[in-house]
């Protein structure tokens, strides 16, 4: 998701701007404790916000660890607590609400990275095309178009 930082012999594109925000199941009715990520992914933005978020609030629970982003909506999505998901998914789930309110509180960019020996080819063409059309679409229609992608592989 980020920038090569290196001087890679790569073709790089930015595609978009992923948003995230606090979300908890619909139906949670109390404080919620937090879903976080393995101490192996604490170098990304969205767990650095999480740690900081905990840091600062004596209150601050952990009921899941995950290491992987799926797993932290399927855990959010049956009331296990909540975490930090990307807008564009979690505004697409019904079961699940945004609880920092409407503005984005962490915003990362999204980077496309090919070898430019292979960016000529149709099929790397293809998941190009699909990953840019994805980040130009409204994010409702986002997770129906991955969900029903996953269904099709």
């Amino acid at each position: 998701m980020a920038r090569p930082d290196n001087d890679y012999r790569a073709v790089v594109h930015r595609v978009g701007i992923v948003d995230y925000a606090v979300y908890g199941a619909s139906a949670a009715r109390r404080p919620l404790p937090w879903i976080t990520y393995e101490a192996n992914w604490s170098h990304l933005p969205h767990a650095r916000w999480m740690a900081k978020a905990i840091a600062s609030d004596p209150e601050a629970r952990i009921s899941v660890v995950v290491n992987d982003s799926e797993l932290a909506l399927n855990a959010v999505r049956t009331g296990l607590g909540r975490s930090l998901l990307p807008c564009r998914i979690g505004d697409g789930v019904p079961e699940v609400s945004r609880l920092s309110g409407p503005k984005p509180v962490l915003s990362r960019e999204m980077w496309l990275i090919v070898h430019p020996d292979l960016k000529h080819l149709a099929r790397v063409r293809a998941v190009i095309a699909w990953i840019e059309r994805l980040f130009s679409e409204r994010p409702v229609t986002l997770q129906k178009k991955v969900t029903d992608a996953r269904r099709r592989i």
